[in-house]
């Protein structure tokens, strides 16, 4: 649920002005020899971002030097360290997202096929109109959009990048902050471990999470998370809930899913219910798992 400070490297608006390719070649490269290497900067860079693609072998060998360990965006490949650049800048990822077949950027990827592990990340601005530079007077998304935004990235399998843009001064503007602080404490409240009604994690095709004490709160969503570090395994999964009260209750159906990954968010297809408990079963796997390993089940009431 926290957050991870990136730090990206780019070359905008270099203008081919009056000069040749090897001119213009020469003076990219020298750019970003300074800069990567640099020894009053930290030279371990968490990712660059290569916008438009790049597809130049000099530059390759310059990040297999310098940031060997940076992960690359629509661009190189020396070390296999790449992220899928999910979404077109919208904040929506189409559902269901795999995190494997690098370089079918924006693909949805492929859980059998993919070759590699290549997780997804989607970049979208905190302004509207997909502007990415601060001007004066532009229009902030809303609250209500972002938590879309965060319900449509995070919530199917991919890295949220919420573009800030600091103002002439350098200085991130109070309209800005004061967004950024009123969609943490969203997502805090929503979405915080802490927030969970019941959570569970371990080993197993199902995962269960049981309400005793005469406490049945109502539920509408699920937080499920799974172990990567040997790849997706789950191929589809079910939900079920048993409601509390009434009649020779029993379970009901309450969706389905596919990709599950880092983190899908499953709202319940019944709607707000109040369960004595709700399960989840991975009713397809990936070849060559027999199990999943849950990183996290967890389930949440409704949050405004």
């Amino acid at each position: 649920m926290g957050a991870r400070a990136k730090v990206m490297v780019g070359l905008c608006n270099l203008v081919k002005k009056n000069v040749t390719d090897e001119e213009f070649t020469e003076t990219m490269l020298a750019l970003l020899k300074e800069v990567w290497s640099r020894p009053d900067v930290d030279s371990h860079l968490f990712e660059l971002w290569f916008d438009g693609g790049e597809n130049n072998p000099s530059v390759d060998a310059m990040v297999a030097q310098f940031q060997p360990t940076a992960v690359a965006v629509s661009g190189t490949l020396p070390s296999g360290n790449n992220a899928n650049l999910a979404g077109k800048e919208s904040g929506f990822v189409p559902y269901p997202y795999w995190n494997a077949n690098w370089p079918n950027s924006g693909s949805g990827g492929d859980p059998v096929k993919g070759p590699d592990f290549v997780p997804a990340e989607c970049s979208t601005p905190i302004y509207d109109r997909d502007a990415w530079f601060w001007k004066p007077n532009l229009p902030l998304r809303s609250l209500a959009e972002l938590q879309s935004v965060y319900l449509n990235t995070v919530g199917t399998n991919s890295v949220l990048e919420l573009g800030i843009e600091p103002d002439a001064t350098g200085i991130i503007p109070a309209d800005q902050m004061t967004l950024l602080h009123e969609f943490g404490d969203w997502i805090r409240r929503c979405y915080g471990i802490g927030a969970a009604i019941g959570r569970t994690s371990g080993q197993g095709r199902v995962m269960r999470i049981n309400f005793e004490n005469g406490k049945f709160p109502i539920i509408d969503k699920l937080v499920l998370q799974e172990n990567q570090s040997g790849g997706q395994q789950v191929l589809a999964y079910e939900v079920w809930v048993l409601p509390h009260g009434g009649y020779d209750p029993s379970f009901v159906n309450a969706g389905s899913g596919s990709s599950v990954g880092n983190k899908r968010i499953h709202v319940l297809s019944t709607g707000p219910v109040p369960v004595q408990s709700i399960y989840v079963n991975a009713t397809a796997l990936v070849e060559g798992f027999e199990n999943v390993l849950w990183e996290n089940v967890a389930a949440y009431a409704p949050c405004t």
